[in-house]
């Protein structure tokens, strides 16, 4: 059975791993006292080698005879005291086994020297085995002086390999490591405070970089000829400079193109004017009549003036009341809506936080914009508010007079009904069509008239002129490309094509894209002011505000981005593409109860403080407390404390790296 090689490299491979899984307890546990120190032999007894190991510099693995020596009567029990104990019940260097300080591991870990030991005695004597018994299979016909070489060889090989993971073993041990008493570890301190009342300003933090503001593009009509230009693209221009010199005579004749196309167009208006057709309203979706705010005689344009809108239709079946009130109520929990002529219905809280309740309810029944309160069941009162259709639907008119009205308050109506029966509605798409083209050619021909006046194209805003349409010699007159007139089939075009002559871009100042969570987005707001600061600018601040908000976020791995636009002015030493920071007030509060915020901890919706310290110094008697606001560095406490009273908390104010010895 000994003479089989799969014991013995069952054994190898067992051998290995207790090794690795010493080593690696070794390095990762921590001691219960020893610091894994090399026992100390002179003063303990392997069995009966009387304190000393025994001299194995002549010992030949050799002599043996192809079997290793007989280790029946090897006591284990006397091995060496490492520590004040061997292992007669005891671990190595600590208690009895079944102290509470012990452990498994930790047992294995100061145990590390003597198993360190056994693992590589066994991994010898099983890698000694498998090489006698290959030796055997294999040089069964080798000379005697062969088979002594051989021997020998093996014996050195054997040695060899033990020398070495003694080796790997000390160095191992000799390295820092994450155990009491090895690597980097905090060194906490116990720290108190006061509860004190003290302003929190809560500050939002952003980042991005300098742009210039949008530039002005500034156009002259087509057929204007351009005869020289007096700046060039990089220029810095004020409002009112000289940027070009026009031909005089293209401009004339231009005036009289446009004045004839405004002749035209007044022709038009006045037939469109005067055409009229019966018309309808009806509805866009399926739903019920909530409103109708025009009756029979009424002016459709009257109607839109006063209310937005000529009719109101509820598509979702339900009617919205929200309330101001810190009830404790549940989403779902069935309420009492009491309208103001004391009609009831039965509503639902739909949505409750932030101090506001949301309670929906029926649209059969209820009027729209009445002033309604809310009750519980048991007739508990939590507010009252305006009663509103949750999905409304606006019917709008633009012209016309109100003929008939097909609908009744309460009914319900279908894609396509007819609602309203009109008269006297002009042709009013065409007609506005030509309000607005009559009033971009009037614009143009005050363009002209200073043109033609003046004989220059002067600069609309200060800035850099950041495009210009042609160099500071050249002359060019755009062709009007059919811009004027109307083709044959056509609906006529009272249009004049404009060419784009330069850009400027605004100096005054400059603009901050910045991206904002979701979280916080809704506590900026246009007009805010900011304060920023520039890397290339150390020491310098400056004052922004929040020029615009985007509204249409962009999702990033599953929270949602907002772009912030911020406005600042402009120094002379401000450069596009300069990194920026951004700080914005969100909110303060005034002579509020604090503590710091490292004193307050959490376990789930539970936030507790430590007010009092134990025999040993730890801090103890947790009371809970109810939080606030924070800054980052005290947080606001509502509940649980008073002025004056002291919390405890430990901090972990350094970081030391101990190593073994």
């Amino acid at each position: 059975m000994f003479k089989k090689k799969p014991i013995y490299i069952a054994g190898v491979i067992l051998f290995t791993l207790f090794l690795l899984a010493d080593l690696a307890i070794f390095f990762l546990v921590p001691t219960g006292g020893g610091r894994g120190d090399m026992p100390n032999f002179g003063g303990g007894s392997f069995g009966d080698f009387g304190g000393q190991m025994p001299d194995m510099g002549d010992f030949d693995f050799g002599d043996f005879g192809g079997q290793m020596p007989d280790m029946g009567d090897f006591d284990f029990g006397n091995m060496p005291n490492m520590g004040g104990s061997g292992f007669g019940g005891q671990r190595p260097g600590g208690s009895q086994m079944g102290s509470s300080q012990n452990n498994l591991f930790t047992g294995i870990r100061n145990a590390f020297w003597p198993i360190l030991i056994i693992c590589i005695l066994g991994d010898a004597l099983c890698i000694f085995m498998l090489v006698r018994i290959s030796r055997r299979e294999e040089t069964e016909e080798m000379t005697e002086a062969e088979d002594d070489l051989h021997r020998i060889k093996q014996a050195n090989t054997v040695l060899a390999v033990v020398a070495g993971v003694l080796v790997i073993a000390v160095i191992l041990t000799s390295l820092p490591n994450g155990n009491t008493g090895g690597g980097m570890e905090a060194e906490m301190s116990i720290e108190q405070a006061t509860a004190e009342r003290t302003d929190i300003v809560t500050v939002f933090s952003g980042s991005g970089t300098l742009q210039s503001s949008s530039a002005l593009e500034m156009q002259i009509p087509a057929g204007v000829s351009i005869l020289s230009y007096a700046a060039q693209k990089g220029d810095t221009v004020e409002a009112g400079d000289v940027l070009a010199y026009v031909d005089k005579i293209s401009v004339k004749k231009t005036i009289y193109e446009v004045q004839a196309l405004l002749d035209d167009l007044d022709a038009e208006l006045f037939q469109v004017q005067g055409n009229t057709l019966e018309d309808t309203i009806v509805s866009q979706a399926s739903g019920r009549i909530k409103a109708i705010y025009v009756a029979a005689g009424d002016s459709i344009a009257a109607g839109m003036y006063e209310n937005g809108a000529l009719l109101l239709i509820s598509l979702g079946g339900s009617m919205t009341v929200t309330l101001e009130s810190d009830a404790e109520v549940s989403v779902g929990q069935n309420l009492h809506v009491i309208a103001s002529d004391g009609t009831q219905v039965e509503g639902k809280v739909q949505q409750a936080e932030g101090g506001k309740i949301t309670v929906t309810t029926t649209d059969d029944g209820p009027t729209h914009g009445d002033t309604v309160s809310v009750e519980t069941e048991e007739g508990e009162f939590l507010g009252s508010g305006i009663l509103e259709v949750s999905s409304p639907l606006k019917i709008m008119g633009y012209a016309g007079t109100v003929s008939s009205i097909q609908v009744s308050v309460g009914d319900i109506v279908s894609s396509g009904d007819t609602l309203l029966k009109l008269s006297n509605t002009e042709d009013l798409a065409r007609y506005q069509q030509l309000l607005q083209d009559r009033e971009s050619l009037t614009d143009i021909l005050a363009q002209l008239s200073t043109l033609y006046q003046e004989g220059t194209v002067k600069a609309q805003a200060g800035g850099i002129l950041t495009q210009i349409s042609m160099d500071s010699t050249a002359a060019v007159t755009a062709s009007t490309g059919g811009s004027f007139g109307t083709q044959p089939g056509q609906e006529a075009s009272y249009t004049v094509e404009m060419s784009a002559f330069c850009a400027i871009t605004l100096a005054e100042r400059m603009t901050i894209d910045i991206s904002v969570d979701e979280l916080d987005i809704l506590t900026l707001a246009a007009g805010q002011e900011a304060g920023i600061t520039l890397d290339a600018l150390p020491g310098q601040s400056f004052t922004g505000t929040v020029q615009k908000i985007d509204t249409t976020g962009t999702n990033d791995g599953g929270s949602t981005k907002y772009t912030v636009t911020m406005e600042v002015p402009r120094t002379e030493q401000m450069l596009s593409g300069m990194n920026a920071s951004v700080r914005i007030q969100v909110s303060s509060l005034e002579n509020v109860l604090t503590v710091p915020a490292e004193a307050v901890f959490e376990d789930g919706n539970r936030c507790y403080v430590y007010t009092a310290l134990d025999k040993n110094g730890v801090p103890a008697n947790p009371v809970d407390v109810v939080t606030g606001s924070s800054d980052g560095q005290v947080i606001e406490i509502l509940e649980g404390l008073n002025s004056g009273d002291t919390v405890y908390y430990s901090y972990a104010d350094s970081i030391v790296f101990r190593s073994l010895r």
